[in-house]
């Protein structure tokens, strides 16, 4: 039971190979090799907890790679998680004139991932009031408004940093046939499988960036089994 090592890491509930890294910029895969695998109930977790101190470094999890020569995953998981406090910064301005532009004290991050702004606390939204400018390295430099803010409005100004993390992999290569059933999951940046044949039902492969597969047979997806990759920049 990974709970046995530290009970408030991710995952903690979960019977598996658990690979830990606390901010790492490079790190060894966790590496599969056999005959033939079986994960029931249980998975191979790739975890990344960053400290603080290291948010605006590269950082990575461990990729997970496996290679047999058949492979049944029934209610398991295959997975890269990377954690990280969810960090916020709040400035809170009155206008001491009317004015359409607000620039904002400098955040203490190097750059800037997402910003919130509300206007006498209730939320305004990008494109539609107001426009974000930035520099080149990504610091905000101010907020022009589509309107005009008279003398006293209060603006609030919250942003989140972002965080310098490299994509990760999930790779699993099967000469023959691979299984994955009852809600099993494949999570990562980026998913590879090669295999004989690929056989889903009721699971999930989920690649943030890419998703390859490459079946020699046959590839069947069954009782709502799903590919997704959905990244948003």
């Amino acid at each position: 039971f990974i709970e046995e090592i530290e009970s408030d890491l991710p995952f903690s509930n979960k019977v598996g190979v658990l690979g830990l890294a606390e901010g790492l910029s490079e790190t060894d895969p966790i590496n599969v090799r056999a005959k033939s695998a079986r994960i029931t109930g249980g998975g191979v977790y790739s975890v990344n907890l960053v400290p603080p101190d290291k948010l605006f470094e590269p950082t990575k999890s461990s990729d997970i790679e496996m290679e047999v020569d058949a492979i049944e995953i029934n209610q398991g998981t295959l997975e890269n998680l990377t954690k990280f406090d969810n960090l916020v910064h709040t400035e809170a301005i009155t206008l001491e004139e009317t004015t359409g532009v607000i620039k904002p004290k400098e955040f203490p991050y190097p750059a800037v991932e997402s910003v919130e702004v509300y206007l006498e606390g209730k939320r305004v939204f990008e494109g539609v009031d107001y426009t974000l400018n930035y520099n080149n390295m990504g610091k905000l430099l101010s907020v022009t408004f589509l309107e005009s803010l008279p003398k006293g409005t209060s603006v609030d100004i919250i942003a989140r940093p972002k965080v310098s993390v490299s994509p990760t992999n999930i790779s699993i290569s099967v000469a023959g046939e691979a299984k994955m059933g009852n809600e099993s999951l494949l999570k990562a940046s980026h998913i590879n499988i090669d295999a004989g044949e690929l056989l889903m039902d009721n699971s999930r492969v989920e690649g943030e960036y890419s998703i390859g597969i490459n079946s020699a047979g046959s590839l069947s997806m069954d009782n709502e089994s799903l590919m997704r990759s959905d990244y948003v920049e």
